[in-house]
């Protein structure tokens, strides 16, 4: 590993620090308290609610269970994910310990079936979320889980697949603490954390792909390269009705710019284009048009 790849590294382990501090004031002031958690987090308050355990079982219970869930991880997915889930998980477990011992609860905002602390939280945790994963890292616990399944099923989502998981700790926790308006908090909590999570993820680079099929290759091209300030690929393609020879034209635009390429492809009548959403691009593309 080179010096400025383990440079990388360690400030991508010190945001993730950051961030679980953030997460731990997150946890003490709009969550405990109010609603089951999502994920371990929610099994810990379970448990908690079974046994009356005092409160601090969360910390550490939180610690216990992601300890061989990242270590699995690191053995059969990815070790840099794993050691930097691992870190998050300690700094939010140890950082809500803290606080507790500080008696930060006590400004705490307590509410029980209230949505204010649910969608507070929920918008912070789904910031977070989004800004952990970008650094190829995890919350720990049914983010991990998650993970592991996509491992096996790279189709999936993991995001996703970590909401699944949770809303069955939701359910569980339903079950338990027979209290069906708790279950609905946390279900509320996991989406719009997730739906936040997942569009940091991947909407803040989505663009749009338009593939235009014409015989004005050159001049629509022009006026991309010169109104809209993106370039274009032009490859030669074949109608299969009358196997006629037309040029595939391919550029990839912002969101925004889409109506100023239609006003240009409208002035050519025998032109005819397809558009697709694009998640994500990498490499050298102009967002400042």
């Amino acid at each position: 590993m080179s010096k400025g790849t383990v440079g990388k590294f360690i400030l991508e382990c010190l945001f993730i620090v950051l961030l679980g501090v953030v997460d731990s004031f997150n946890y003490s002031l709009l969550i405990i308290g109010n609603f089951v958690p999502m994920g371990i987090n929610g099994i810990a308050v379970i448990i908690n609610y079974i046994f009356g355990i005092e409160s601090g079982w969360f910390s550490w219970f939180s610690l216990i269970a992601n300890l061989p869930l990242c270590l699995l991880t690191f053995f059969l997915v990815d070790k840099g994910f794993a050691i930097k889930s691992f870190i998050y998980v300690v700094v939010l477990s140890l950082g809500v310990r803290v606080l507790q011992l500080f008696g930060l609860h006590n400004y705490a905002y307590h509410n029980s079936n209230s949505l204010i602390p649910v969608l507070i939280s929920a918008v912070i945790s789904g910031v977070i979320y989004g800004a952990v994963f970008k650094r190829n890292a995890s919350t720990g616990g049914m983010d991990v889980v998650g993970k592991l399944v996509a491992y096996k099923r790279p189709e999936l989502n993991f995001i996703w697949v970590s909401f699944a998981f949770s809303t069955i700790v939701a359910i569980a926790g339903w079950i338990v603490m027979q209290d069906l308006e708790q279950a609905f908090l946390c279900v509320i909590f996991v989406f719009v954390a997730s739906f936040i999570g997942n569009t940091m993820l991947k909407g803040t680079r989505s663009a749009l792909k338009v593939e235009v099929v014409t015989t004005h290759a050159r001049e629509i091209s022009d006026k991309i390269i010169n109104d809209l300030h993106h370039t274009a690929t032009v490859t030669r393609a074949e109608g299969m009705y009358h196997h006629t020879e037309y040029d595939l034209l391919i550029c990839v635009i912002n969101k925004r710019q889409l109506i100023e390429l239609e006003k240009i492809l409208k002035e050519y009548p025998d032109t005819f284009a397809y558009i697709s959403q694009v998640t994500e691009t990498v490499g050298l593309f102009n967002r400042a048009k």
